[in-house]
């Protein structure tokens, strides 16, 4: 049966790529080579000893559906692998820097996921036969050009391009790292005052709010210090009145309420 092409993916063009230990090029046309042999056991794994279907009959659906995997996990990596090492309780779960290596599992991932009863057996995996099948698909493919290796440069283009951060900071990375860059270090990232007051910003913006609410976090601070014996307005006083000192500099640094709490007691 002939291989049909449809939807192949986007071709590939110019933008700024990943920075690793390859050179751009290099490290698209690596991983674009991979994804085609990648295809191939998947399809092979799912149709042997399947009397109806063969490798070119799912070849499309699965080269989609593989596409839409890789992708998304890509996006969602670096969160998964953060949640699953707090569940493990695993502080040294590391994860590989290297996009080929990171495609990879990817790819594994998926493809585990299609094997028939036939492509689960261990022996199957490790036989020469299916070697033999896969590299023969490889070869079908690549002569009727069925996924072309620009198409397939598209694809990699898409998962190594550094992207906008989603918060609008200056910083450029991959999609698969933007959930820890939003959560862990982005200087856009929300955040509530640590002081209890209602207002939420920007972490950036920390110390700008610590320096314009800095009456209402010494009254917070005073209203703990100071439980019983002095009343409402006393204690707005006293905020005033440490406001305007000579210690407002360093009272305006603290970044929390135990720190303010030290410098004014």
């Amino acid at each position: 049966m002939d291989l049909p092409v449809a939807n192949p993916g986007p071709v590939r063009d110019e933008g700024q790529l990943l920075q690793c230990p390859y050179c751009d090029s290099e490290a698209m046309h690596k991983l674009a080579q991979f994804l085609l042999p990648g295809l191939a056991a998947v399809c092979v794994d799912g149709t042997t000893g399947d009397l109806f279907r063969s490798p070119s009959v799912v070849a499309v659906d699965l080269r989609q559906e593989m596409v839409d995997y890789i992708t998304q996990r890509s996006e969602t990596f670096i969160a998964d692998t953060l949640i699953e090492s707090e569940v493990e309780q695993n502080a040294d779960n590391q994860m590989p820097d290297d996009p080929y290596e990171v495609i990879s599992i990817f790819m594994d991932d998926f493809s585990r996921t299609k094997r028939n009863i036939i492509g689960h057996v261990s022996g199957w995996l490790l036989s020469d036969s299916r070697e033999d099948k896969i590299d023969d698909f490889v070869q079908e493919m690549d002569m009727t050009r069925f996924w072309p290796l620009e198409r397939r440069e598209g694809i990699a283009e898409v998962l190594l391009k550094n992207v906008d951060c989603e918060q609008n900071c200056e910083k450029r990375l991959l999609r698969r790292d933007m959930d820890r860059h939003c959560v862990t270090v982005c200087p856009m990232r929300p955040m509530k005052c640590p002081f209890g007051c209602d207002s939420s910003f920007p972490e950036h913006n920390l110390e700008e709010h610590c320096s314009e609410s800095l009456q209402q976090h010494l009254l917070k601070v005073l209203q703990v210090i100071h439980k019983k014996g002095f009343t409402a307005d006393q204690l707005n006083d006293r905020a005033l009145e440490l406001e305007k000192s000579e210690d407002r500099g360093k009272l305006a640094k603290a970044r929390d309420a135990r720190s303010l709490t030290n410098i004014v007691k």
